[in-house]
């Protein structure tokens, strides 16, 4: 479930990215792949069930690879004066601060998550009755005498 969350957190940031760009009149190839970046990696921490840290790198590092083969070196578009077709790498690293930002925003998270796990049960611990026998002279454990 966790992967089609994922998958479906590309789709989306890609989209969006590139609608936004385009609204404002900006290159749209860098703008969706720091959309879709940030969506994956995000959707991934809060999608996975167990190891959420973990799988969030996972997919900051495969979706690094996969924009790599996808767009790796671009080249700017026409309308960009001075620099139209030359060769850049700024659609490739716009991807990869987009799934940075989100990887550390899903550390603080976690590190947000486990203090409050570990408050938690240090509350509990401090909650439970002590196991250790009372304190004093031990006391009849049967019936008192008879009268």
């Amino acid at each position: 479930m966790a992967l089609l969350a994922v998958v479906g957190a590309f789709l989306a940031g890609g989209i969006a990215g590139s609608m936004a760009s385009e609204f404002l009149g900006l290159w749209d190839l860098p703008c969706a792949g720091f959309a879709a970046a940030l969506g994956v990696v995000g959707v991934a921490y809060l999608a996975a069930p167990t190891r959420k840290f973990q799988f969030a790198a996972l997919c900051l590092v495969l979706g690094a690879a996969f924009a790599w083969h996808l767009i790796g070196e671009e080249w700017y578009p026409k309308h960009y004066d001075g620099l139209a077709y030359r060769s850049t790498l700024l659609p490739f690293a716009s991807t990869l601060v987009g799934g940075v930002l989100a990887l550390i925003a899903a550390a603080g998270a976690e590190l947000h998550r486990r203090s409050a796990r570990a408050q938690e049960a240090a509350a509990v611990a401090l909650s439970r009755p002590s196991q250790s026998p009372p304190l004093g002279p031990p006391g009849p454990t049967s019936n008192a005498l008879p009268k």
